[in-house]
């Protein structure tokens, strides 16, 4: 996997979680009161552990290689 791969690919996952999102919020709730409440609760509370797990994969690629735009990444499963 090569950086300008790995940008393209935090972009379209970003993308991904925002379209998410956005179509979670238009589905009409059939909920009122606490139920709804409890539904946006939900539904941020996934949106951001989403989100976390992808900057946490951001930020372990830019301490692996921080200065270089051409190496090859290789994940080894442990």
């Amino acid at each position: 996997m090569y950086l300008p791969y790995f940008s393209s690919l935090t972009s379209k996952l970003l993308s991904r979680l925002m379209a998410h999102f956005e179509k979670e919020l238009q589905k009409t709730p059939e909920k009122k009161g606490d139920e709804l409440s409890r539904r946006y609760k939900s539904i941020l509370d996934s949106v951001r552990v989403r989100q976390r797990k992808l900057f946490r994969f951001a930020r372990l690629v830019v301490r692996i290689r921080p200065s270089s735009s051409t190496s090859q990444l290789t994940f080894e499963d442990s």
